[in-house]
């Protein structure tokens, strides 16, 4: 799939505060993302728990690392505070 076809169908979209269940999206999503090529991640957030991003953060840097594969991030609408920290 080429790039903008990616980018208008994001593998894993994470809405709303920066918590618990949004880390838990995340890393369930990025065990086995869809197809092959970049991983697009759509966020949007009003922000949230600054260690659940700093961990989120971690497990993207791993993810890349095992799936050898580009993660892009795709700003939505608002993305503030700790979703700023997930997107470094």
């Amino acid at each position: 799939m080429s790039a903008p076809d990616r980018l208008s169908r994001p593998q894993i979209s994470l809405v709303g505060e920066v918590n618990d269940n949004m880390c838990a999206i995340l890393m369930d999503s990025l065990a086995a993302p869809d197809g092959e090529g970049d991983v697009v991640i759509e966020i949007t957030t009003p922000g949230g728990d600054a260690e659940t991003a700093r961990r989120m953060v971690l497990e993207i840097d791993l993810a890349r690392e095992r799936l050898g594969r580009r993660i892009v991030f795709l700003g939505k609408t608002i993305v503030y505070s700790a979703g700023t920290t997930i997107m470094g």
